[in-house]
């Protein structure tokens, strides 16, 4: 991942200060939203990234991505993929029934007893609705789903075993966005869920992995007086213009920039992940 901002004089000058250790400091405003904004492009990546079919000599299909040079980058999967690859699920609607059928298919996958679930609010809704309707039973007490605190009332639902799997719901706001995933024509990602198993995986040698994490390359520490890394060396800053930090690279009243890093989304056992559309 690489992307290159720049933030003008006027933008420079709108700064937060804060203490730390009882030292003052402070940092620019627009220069932590742009670090933000490439962060939340790393994450999309880690759940919607598509992997290249054919590595660097990709030029069709889901990796069609040039860098500045012309040359094709390569990607890696993301989490959608993998569930993809996973579990195959028909879309269906949320209820016990169809609750039935995906509890099916995990135990025929010899799957995990315990799965988190990332939504969006459409689905977070619509499992809300399967479980509150479950209560109103006359079989069942009122009081199973109320959760009365002063003049609060809760009516969510965070967690829940059925069919002898306890599922953990996970909103998450990434997939209510208006620009990225839910806007008119979308591929419909608002409307997924995807069921990530929660426990660990044994591998060949004897020792126990976490089911998902990201990987990365440390960046190679440069000489350069404009260049910074964090104390992993995860992401490297460069920073260019007339207003860089250290030694100023022109004599524009501007700061350029670079935000780069090298990872990617490992999944262990993706034979257990599940992608579940909402009809």
């Amino acid at each position: 991942f690489k992307e290159t901002y720049e933030v003008t004089d006027i933008e420079m000058g709108s700064i937060a200060e804060f203490e730390h250790a009882g030292q003052s400091y402070y940092f620019s405003y627009e220069q932590a939203q742009v670090y933000a904004k490439f962060l939340s492009a790393v994450s999309a990546a880690m759940i919607l990234g598509r992997q290249s079919t054919d590595t660097f000599n990709d030029t069709v299909g889901a990796n069609t991505i040039t860098d500045v040079n012309g040359k094709v980058v390569s990607t890696t999967k993301g989490l959608n993929q993998y569930a993809e690859e996973g579990i195959v699920a028909p879309a269906a609607g949320i209820n016990t029934t169809n609750y039935a059928d995906i509890t099916r298919l995990l135990a025929k996958a010899r799957a995990p007893r315990e799965y988190m679930i990332l939504m969006g609010s459409e689905m977070s809704i619509a499992h809300d609705n399967m479980l509150n309707a479950l209560t109103n039973a006359d079989a069942v007490s009122p009081y199973a789903r109320f959760n009365v605190d002063g003049r609060d009332i809760d009516l969510g639902v965070d967690a829940f075993k059925l069919y002898d799997f306890r599922f953990t719901k996970k909103r998450l706001p990434f997939f209510d966005h208006p620009v990225l995933v839910n806007f008119s024509g979308s591929a419909g990602f608002e409307r997924r869920a995807w069921f990530l198993p929660m426990d660990n995986i044994r591998t060949s040698d004897g020792q126990t992995l976490p089911r998902f994490m990201t990987r990365y390359i440390k960046m190679p520490l440069s000489n350069q007086s404009n260049a910074t890394t964090d104390a992993q060396t995860r992401y490297r800053e460069i920073s260019l213009g007339g207003l860089a930090d250290g030694v100023a690279t022109s004599g524009e009243s501007v700061r350029k920039i670079v935000y780069e890093c090298r990872q990617g989304l490992q999944v262990l056992g993706k034979q257990h992940f599940m992608a579940v559309d909402l009809v």
